[in-house]
């Protein structure tokens, strides 16, 4: 009899290490269709929703199924998604999903792969040769609060090699940190798979952290948000120039000419990075903003001076039609225009979204460095 529960209890054991997520909700579950089902544990009666801006509502009810409660949204197009749980007065991110948009505010993510004869989007991992994804921490030399972090994208077969390589740094917005543009843009994966098709130029990726001023938005002292990203802007661009440039410089094998150095950013990113390009083209030759934001009053007076200077490579703006700095966009092509600066403004479908700005980074990789 004590063999039989030995036996039984040793097949259990056996079970659990084969599946150690047994007995948890598969949450969020990628259908066929394309449709996800989200799944969640919790005692009583109050139904948790799911919150999610691909939901038709925006949010959706879940109905009690066997122990756990239970959602399926309708069919998505293939894409990444963010969503969060929602009960009570609470939100919160599901405890079932590793994967995180972090920063600001903390979303679980998934994503909805091609399907069928569906052609592999350029944010989809395919079967080309990848690169690598490295995290730095470092001190900076000018800015209180610790240690940062940033990220640096190597090209496939940089370790295979002697090569210097042209640098792309790529901004994040205020809502994220250095791990957004690999997390949720897919910045090396885009990379890789242009990189393969012979459309982009191999070359780094560097995506520092962006935010630089210790004081929060909406203090009593600062209740001006364009006042707060101002400063943030200076302090970021300092630490850029004393820190992160050196350092990279340092531990890469990089070119720094204008011609082989580029930077990009979205939204306040998109703000940092017109306020260096403008002001530096002594560093950079290309330049890509999208859905530019942040501080105007730092970036329109550079204007005219960058005209009177010699041109980039390529200065390259885009933002969405939908997207709610439109309108400070079209301030900003109307004193493009009347400076005579050369540029390219690109109005693309779209809101202040994720999809809009990969597609845009697509875009940019293929002609930055050519």
């Amino acid at each position: 009899m004590i063999s039989k529960v030995i036996l039984a209890l040793a097949i259990s054991m056996a079970s659990a290490l084969a599946n150690p997520d047994a007995g948890f909700p598969k949450s969020p579950e990628v259908n066929e269709d394309g449709s996800v089902t989200f799944r969640f544990r919790a005692s009583g009666e109050t139904a948790p929703r799911v919150k999610g801006s691909f939901l038709p509502k925006g949010e959706l009810a879940m109905t009690k199924a066997d122990r756990f409660w239970e959602a399926t949204s309708p069919s998505l197009d293939p894409g990444i998604y963010s969503y969060s749980f929602a009960m009570g007065g609470a939100t919160f991110t599901d405890p079932h999903n590793r994967r995180l948009k972090r920063w600001r505010v903390c979303q679980s993510l998934f994503e909805v792969p091609a399907r069928g004869g569906d052609r592999l989007q350029s944010w989809q991992v395919q079967s080309v040769p990848h690169g690598e994804v490295h995290t730095i921490t470092y001190h900076s030399r000018v800015l209180a609060g610790g240690s940062r972090e940033l990220r640096v994208y190597t090209p496939p077969f940089y370790n295979f090699s002697e090569e210097k390589y042209p640098v792309l740094y790529l901004l994040h917005g205020s809502g994220d940190d250095s791990s957004g543009w690999t997390d949720i843009g897919r910045a090396h994966v885009i990379a890789d798979n242009l990189i393969a098709a012979n459309l982009a130029r191999r070359c780094l990726i560097v995506m520092p952290y962006g935010h630089g001023n210790p004081k929060g938005r909406g203090t009593a002292e600062e209740a001006d948000s364009a006042s707060w990203y101002a400063k943030n802007d200076a302090a970021v661009i300092e630490d850029f120039f004393k820190t992160v440039k050196p350092l990279i410089e340092k531990r890469y094998r990089v070119k720094t000419e204008p011609e082989h150095t580029a930077v990009a950013g979205l939204s306040m990113g998109g703000g940092q990075t017109l306020r260096l390009a403008l002001a530096h083209r002594d560093v950079f030759g290309w330049a890509g903003a999208f859905s530019s934001g942040g501080a105007p009053q730092s970036v329109l007076p550079l204007i005219d001076k960058a005209a009177a200077g010699p041109p980039h490579n390529l200065l390259w703006i885009a933002c969405g039609k939908d997207d709610f700095l439109k309108d400070w966009n079209e301030k900003l092509q109307a004193e493009l225009e009347e400076s005579k600066l050369p540029h390219t403004f690109i109005w693309s479908e779209g809101a202040h979204e994720w999809p809009v700005w990969r597609s845009y980074l697509e875009t940019f990789l293929t002609k930055v460095f050519k």
